[in-house]
């Protein structure tokens, strides 16, 4: 957990400062390009899933044997061309947030991709993209609403409080896996913790 921090953290930097260099049509364009790409890896991901529950699937054998040689579709059949569900929704979060930020135009196109994407992270049962998206919508709206209160301190709050959150959930599960025995056997209110987080406490107390 403590390694994924530091790369997102990295990451977000160099990404910020990347953008900083490039003027609108750039941006513009980079943002399309990721948003087709991601449509694209989606919409193949959806056709090897329901390919794959064809009844004479069996009988393409080359095409069965390439996909569970050159997928994960045996890892994980609903994301098979990412390394894992919540990888597919995050992306596909981030590419439909794109997609309201430079088409400002929004016609039949914007509203399928807008129909897709959502349907698409149903389709994941990521619950972290769907919650991440149901706040990044919330915090556009209240943008939008009150243009007053400049986005980037909307920004900063966030990830103030993200951190907070991250760094209180690491504390507390460090406190309560100084024993070895205390690592399996968790509390009611860890049991609670790593419901909600679906599993992620757990992983976070074994790192």
């Amino acid at each position: 957990a403590v390694e994924t921090v530091v790369f997102e953290m990295f990451y977000l930097f160099v990404g910020f400062n990347m953008l900083k260099f490039l003027d609108r049509k750039d941006l513009k364009v980079l943002f399309k390009t990721f948003i087709i790409l991601v449509s694209i890896l989606n919409v193949l991901t959806v056709a090897i899933y329901f390919l794959l529950r064809l009844d004479n699937i069996c009988e393409m054998r080359e095409i069965y044997r390439f996909i569970n040689d050159y997928t994960l579709y045996k890892r994980y059949p609903y994301s098979a061309l990412y390394t894992n569900p919540n990888y597919a929704g995050i992306v596909t979060g981030i590419s439909f947030l794109m997609s309201i930020s430079i088409l400002k135009k929004r016609g039949v196109l914007f509203w399928c991709f807008t129909a897709f994407s959502m349907w698409f992270i149903y389709f994941q049962r990521c619950r972290s993209a769907q919650f991440a998206l149901f706040v990044c919508l919330l915090c556009y709206l209240f943008n939008v609403s009150f243009k007053k209160v400049k986005a980037k301190y909307i920004m900063y709050a966030i990830l103030m409080l993200s951190l907070t959150v991250s760094v209180g959930i690491s504390m507390f599960a460090y406190s309560h896996s100084q024993k070895q025995s205390d690592i399996l056997n968790m509390t009611e209110v860890e049991t609670k913790i790593n419901s909600v987080s679906s599993n992620r406490y757990l992983i976070w107390k074994l790192d």
